[in-house]
């Protein structure tokens, strides 16, 4: 990974912050044995905190056999008879299939109600569900009360999520300022995405004042940290020479850097754009030595990430001889990148393909 200077980071100061409830079934790790039986005896007289407790026990074998569907049966138990709480541990136990089957939409059902108790561990979840919609019906505008109390919890991946509604404007009123601040707290707490995206904002001077230095920061420091997405931002700045320099053989490392690490799900687009920029930069030949067929090798990556105009070059370099060293073509190659191009909506490509 390439060195970078860091960014300081500010101190988030959350009102709401002490009345964060934390994962139990992990908070409690370490605690003392528990005395079981005097857990049952209080579970059964009524005292539903005992339960959760007694399921505590139960999930981690503390004082007790490990026991994941006793520790879901008194979960529930607690959660369904009083002490909501307790639905967020639910939502945990059918969110990863322990002691009972696997069930996303018990999940999203169960941590949406943890989440409204206080247990704001679980709020990132619930609100997840919501928004992309394909566990339970789409609700942006519930997924953004969500995502707010876990960011009231400091819990950066809400913070995260509910910057990118704030900013979208799914659900809720469009509000670059509002977006720019909960990035920051994203970022503040070490969340890679939320300092990439402020860098976004703060390039174009969204809700922000417009600075391409901090960028340049921000850019860095989340790259350097292994945000691939940010990589490839910070390679599009120094090419331009916004910021503080034009490197354009920093961007093409930053560029392969960003392409190399595709493997992050929440990257894949800006994967795509870097294997692509990178070979266009291979294939021109402008500040390092043409490579067309490492070119081809960097397009069909951004064209199995489903980037239509990387197929369509890969298939015209491999027409003209550049993919091996004898520069034989293999026209079922070609005709699959022609194909594949034309599929993701490329037209050049399918005006190739007809040819």
């Amino acid at each position: 990974m390439l060195d970078f200077v860091q960014i300081p980071f500010g101190t988030i100061a959350l009102s709401a912050a002490a009345m964060m409830t934390p994962h139990l079934s992990h908070a409690q790790d370490n605690n003392p044995t528990p005395d079981i039986s005097a857990l049952e005896q209080s579970c059964e007289a009524g005292t539903l905190k005992s339960c959760l407790e007694l399921g505590v026990a139960y999930y981690h074998g503390n004082g007790v056999q490990e026991n994941d569907e006793k520790a879901l049966q008194h979960f529930l138990h607690a959660c369904e008879t009083g002490y909501p709480l307790a639905c967020a541990e639910v939502g945990h136990m059918y969110e990863k299939g322990y002691g009972t089957a696997q069930d996303f939409v018990a999940a999203a059902k169960y941590q949406g109600l943890g989440c409204d108790a206080g247990a704001t561990w679980s709020c990132v979840n619930a609100g997840y569900w919501l928004m992309i919609g394909k566990v339970v019906e789409k609700d942006s505008a519930k997924a953004a009360r969500y995502f707010a109390q876990g960011c009231k919890g400091e819990d950066a991946t809400s913070c995260y999520y509910f910057a990118t509604l704030n900013e979208s404007g799914d659900g809720i009123t469009q509000d670059y300022s509002i977006a720019a601040n909960n990035y920051q707290l994203a970022c503040d707490l070490r969340e890679t995405r939320g300092c990439a995206a402020l860098g976004a904002l703060t390039e174009q001077g969204l809700g922000v004042p417009q600075d391409v230095d901090k960028s340049y920061l921000l850019y860095s420091y989340a790259c350097d940290k292994g945000n691939i997405q940010s990589c490839a931002q910070l390679g599009d700045l120094v090419a331009s020479g916004k910021a503080w320099v034009q490197d354009v053989e920093l961007a093409h490392k930053l560029y392969l850097e960003s392409c190399d690490n595709r493997s992050m799900a929440s990257a894949v687009n800006s994967s795509a754009e870097a294997c692509f920029k990178a070979g266009q930069n291979l294939e021109r030949g402008k500040f390092i030595e043409a490579y067309p067929r490492k070119a081809i090798r960097l397009y069909d990556q951004a064209c199995n990430l489903g980037l239509a105009p990387a197929c369509t070059r890969a298939g015209i370099l491999t027409s003209e001889g550049h993919a091996n060293s004898f520069g034989s073509v293999d026209q079922e190659v070609v005709a699959n990148y022609f194909e594949k191009g034309c599929g993701l909506g490329d037209q050049e490509a399918c005006a190739l393909r007809e040819n």
